[in-house]
């Protein structure tokens, strides 16, 4: 999204992430109504956010 220039929604799409994984842990995949974590633990599409952090940091 910020190549295309929606860089202020990519970073409030990122803190949404971020409070979520700090809330209920990495997970394989969330309950969209609940957000309750599901299925596998620390795997999953909730451990891209260490990619997407350490991208917006340069690292």
């Amino acid at each position: 999204m910020r190549p295309l220039g929606y860089t202020q929604e990519a970073d409030r799409i990122l803190a949404s992430y971020l409070e979520l994984v700090a809330r209920r842990g990495f997970r394989e995949y969330y309950n969209p109504l609940t957000v309750d974590g599901l299925a596998a633990r620390h795997f999953g599409w909730s451990t891209l956010l260490v990619d997407l952090v350490l991208d917006r940091e340069g690292g």
